[in-house]
Protein backbone atom coordinates (compact mmCIF):
# COMPACT_ATOMS: atom_id res chain seq x y z
CA UNK A 1 0.00 0.00 0.00
CA UNK A 2 2.81 2.84 0.76
CA UNK A 3 4.36 1.47 -2.45
CA UNK A 4 1.77 2.52 -4.42
CA UNK A 5 0.98 5.54 -2.64
CA UNK A 6 4.95 6.94 -3.13
CA UNK A 7 4.38 6.12 -6.48
CA UNK A 8 1.01 8.19 -7.18
CA UNK A 9 2.91 11.06 -5.01
CA UNK A 10 5.39 10.21 -7.59
CA UNK A 11 3.68 11.20 -10.34
CA UNK A 12 1.66 13.87 -8.94
CA UNK A 13 4.89 15.80 -8.49
CA UNK A 14 5.79 14.67 -12.19
CA UNK A 15 2.78 15.72 -13.65
CA UNK A 16 3.02 19.50 -11.38
CA UNK A 17 6.22 19.87 -12.65
CA UNK A 18 5.42 19.45 -15.96
CA UNK A 19 2.51 21.61 -15.71
CA UNK A 20 4.69 24.38 -14.46
CA UNK A 21 7.35 24.20 -17.37
CA UNK A 22 4.96 24.23 -19.74
CA UNK A 23 3.77 27.54 -18.42
CA UNK A 24 6.92 29.26 -18.35
CA UNK A 25 7.70 28.30 -21.85
CA UNK A 26 8.39 31.55 -23.87
CA UNK A 27 5.64 33.06 -26.26
CA UNK A 28 8.48 34.59 -28.86
CA UNK A 29 9.67 32.67 -32.05
CA UNK A 30 11.59 29.93 -31.68
CA UNK A 31 14.25 32.08 -33.39
CA UNK A 32 14.14 34.45 -30.99
CA UNK A 33 15.73 31.51 -28.46
CA UNK A 34 19.44 32.36 -27.08
CA UNK A 35 19.22 36.42 -27.08
CA UNK A 36 21.89 38.17 -25.10
CA UNK A 37 21.12 40.14 -22.15
CA UNK A 38 23.14 43.45 -21.48
CA UNK A 39 25.32 42.95 -24.76
CA UNK A 40 28.70 45.28 -25.16
CA UNK A 41 30.68 45.79 -28.22
CA UNK A 42 32.86 42.68 -27.28
CA UNK A 43 30.64 40.21 -26.49
CA UNK A 44 28.53 41.25 -29.57
CA UNK A 45 31.66 40.51 -31.92
CA UNK A 46 32.15 37.20 -30.12
CA UNK A 47 28.33 36.33 -30.56
CA UNK A 48 26.97 33.74 -32.68
CA UNK A 49 25.01 34.89 -35.66
CA UNK A 50 21.64 33.08 -34.64
CA UNK A 51 22.39 35.25 -31.02
CA UNK A 52 22.90 38.45 -33.03
CA UNK A 53 19.59 37.25 -35.01
CA UNK A 54 17.87 36.25 -31.16
CA UNK A 55 19.04 39.61 -29.97
CA UNK A 56 18.09 42.23 -32.74
CA UNK A 57 14.78 40.26 -32.33
CA UNK A 58 14.01 41.31 -29.05
CA UNK A 59 15.18 44.67 -29.54
CA UNK A 60 13.09 45.22 -32.04
CA UNK A 61 9.45 43.75 -30.32
CA UNK A 62 11.03 45.89 -27.16
CA UNK A 63 10.92 49.10 -29.21
CA UNK A 64 8.09 48.51 -30.77
CA UNK A 65 6.23 48.10 -27.55
CA UNK A 66 7.29 51.40 -26.77
CA UNK A 67 6.57 53.40 -30.04
CA UNK A 68 10.52 54.00 -30.74
CA UNK A 69 9.79 51.73 -34.32
CA UNK A 70 6.85 50.56 -36.82
CA UNK A 71 6.83 47.58 -38.26
CA UNK A 72 3.10 46.39 -39.28
CA UNK A 73 4.06 43.04 -38.62
CA UNK A 74 3.55 40.69 -35.81
CA UNK A 75 7.22 39.34 -34.00
CA UNK A 76 7.38 36.76 -35.50
CA UNK A 77 7.14 37.66 -38.97
CA UNK A 78 10.65 39.98 -37.75
CA UNK A 79 13.40 37.70 -38.41
CA UNK A 80 14.23 39.55 -41.72
CA UNK A 81 14.29 42.80 -40.28
CA UNK A 82 16.34 41.32 -36.80
CA UNK A 83 18.88 39.99 -39.99
CA UNK A 84 19.28 43.36 -41.77
CA UNK A 85 19.57 45.28 -38.41
CA UNK A 86 22.50 42.49 -37.16
CA UNK A 87 24.21 43.13 -40.46
CA UNK A 88 24.32 46.78 -39.43
CA UNK A 89 25.29 46.80 -36.22
CA UNK A 90 28.13 44.21 -37.26
CA UNK A 91 29.13 47.28 -39.75
CA UNK A 92 29.10 49.97 -37.23
CA UNK A 93 30.71 48.18 -34.21
CA UNK A 94 33.62 46.47 -36.24
CA UNK A 95 36.89 48.26 -35.24
CA UNK A 96 35.18 49.95 -32.49
CA UNK A 97 36.67 49.45 -29.24
CA UNK A 98 35.02 48.68 -25.68
CA UNK A 99 31.42 50.35 -26.07
CA UNK A 100 29.26 49.32 -23.48
CA UNK A 101 25.59 47.84 -23.38
CA UNK A 102 24.08 51.55 -23.35
CA UNK A 103 26.39 52.58 -26.60
CA UNK A 104 25.89 49.60 -28.33
CA UNK A 105 22.03 49.57 -27.84
CA UNK A 106 21.80 53.05 -29.03
CA UNK A 107 24.15 52.41 -32.49
CA UNK A 108 21.24 49.25 -32.96
CA UNK A 109 18.77 51.66 -32.73
CA UNK A 110 20.17 53.51 -35.31
CA UNK A 111 20.48 51.11 -37.42
CA UNK A 112 16.90 50.65 -37.10
CA UNK A 113 15.80 53.82 -37.73
CA UNK A 114 18.50 54.17 -40.39
CA UNK A 115 16.35 50.90 -41.89
CA UNK A 116 13.08 53.41 -41.63
CA UNK A 117 11.51 50.87 -38.85
CA UNK A 118 10.52 53.89 -37.27
CA UNK A 119 6.94 56.11 -37.15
Amino acid sequence: MRGKVRMDIKKAVAVTLALILAGCSSDQPGWMDGALNDVDQRAWMSASHEAKIATAGQWLEQWQAEGRVALDKPIEEMQPEAETLVECLDDKLTGSMNMPVDVVKRNALICAHQQDYRH
